[in-house]
């Protein structure tokens, strides 16, 4: 079975291992899961799929490559992934940037928004090469929890406290930014949650 990055997937089930869902990366940069996914290939490189965007239906079809674009997969250092890509005339195709994701590397890693607290912490507990869960990862001195999925609630929330400020989105930079101020057990971690959020850190 081929292992994409970024928690990104294509399932299979059943005797004939048709497609089941699956979750894609789309052109904004963000990961979603698949709303839709036909069971077999129309093309050899395509699968009709369709996923939500604010509550509204994108039609498209998803296709695998590299993260920066590459039919042809060397090594993890570009690794490989499962794209979304909308259908120009399809329903709220207005809800998507055209094509698929085509930004550096970087900007995927740093800069695509975060939207939803439950992608947040996804990206916060996941290994970003293997797509493994790392919650259980032990965190050995922070007042805000024991492994990376307890702490991982709080540095949403610090993010989100901040993004909420400034009116800037939470992006990964952000949150990688967050959790490194809650993993070392940070005094502003507390002030701001108490200051301007609520008192219970994880919610």
């Amino acid at each position: 079975m081929t292992v994409y990055a970024y928690g990104t997937r294509l399932d299979h089930g059943g005797p004939w291992q048709l497609y089941t869902g699956g979750r894609a990366l789309c052109s904004d940069g963000i990961i979603r899961p698949l709303a839709y996914v036909a069971h077999s290939a129309d093309t050899w490189f395509s699968v009709p799929a369709a996923v939500r965007v604010n509550g509204r239906y994108v039609a498209g079809y998803v296709s695998t490559s590299t993260l920066d674009g590459s039919d042809v997969y060397v090594d993890d250092d570009d690794p490989r992934v499962v794209k979304f890509h909308r259908f120009d005339y399809g329903p709220n195709h207005d809800a998507l940037p055209a094509g698929s994701w085509n930004g550096t590397r970087q900007d995927f890693h740093l800069l695509a928004p975060v939207v939803t607290r439950r992608d947040g912490i996804a990206y916060l507990t996941t290994d970003a090469i293997t797509g493994e869960d790392n919650g259980h990862l032990r965190v050995p001195c922070s007042r805000y929890g024991r492994t990376s999925r307890e702490c991982a609630p709080v540095a949403w929330r610090v993010a989100y406290l901040v993004a909420r400020d400034t009116g800037e989105a939470i992006t990964r930079d952000k949150l990688d930014h967050a959790m490194g101020l809650v993993v070392n057990d940070h005094d502003d971690v507390s002030y701001m949650i108490r200051t301007y959020g609520r008192y219970d850190y994880g919610r």
